[in-house]
């Protein structure tokens, strides 16, 4: 259904691919939702593709393989009296796979129920989204480097 619209759409548009000023993204959770989506989302004719993990609720291990289709990377941990845990190292994993592709990535918060080594990480914010309060290798916030058309 939604290639069918797409497709709809940018024939009706006299288009092959989306404006670059329309970026595209999907939210990832865990490797499920990474393996699933992150497919579609590579086939999608956009000058942007991003992963918006967030709220990322496991280790997704290794995304190399991944990182070529997209352009960015938003990262966050949930929050709310209900939360469920983000784990610090989750976070530094994506981030260092991001530097070694070249890949921008934006750590928006660590969440409401962070851990570090196992034990919990207390931050002044609710949501876990000071920067200062990030662990020096996780003070990141980069976005794509584009030229306009």
């Amino acid at each position: 259904m939604f290639w069918k619209s797409l497709n709809e759409w940018l024939s009706n548009h006299g288009l092959e691919e989306l404006p670059s000023n329309i970026w595209v993204g999907t939210s990832i959770e865990n490797r499920h939702t990474l393996e699933e989506r992150s497919q579609f989302l590579a086939q999608i004719p956009a000058s942007v593709r991003f992963w918006s993990v967030e709220p990322l609720l496991k280790h997704l291990g290794d995304i190399s393989q991944y990182l070529n289709d997209v352009q960015w990377l938003i990262i966050g941990g949930e929050s709310g009296p209900d939360s469920r845990p983000c784990h610090i190292e989750w976070v530094k994993s994506l981030v260092k796979q991001c530097n070694e592709s070249k890949t921008p990535v934006f750590v928006k918060q660590l969440g409401s129920n962070v851990y570090l080594n196992q034990q919990p990480f207390k931050t002044k914010h609710p949501k876990g989204g000071e920067l200062p309060e990030f662990p020096q290798q996780i003070q990141i916030r980069e976005f794509p480097n584009l030229t306009c058309d």
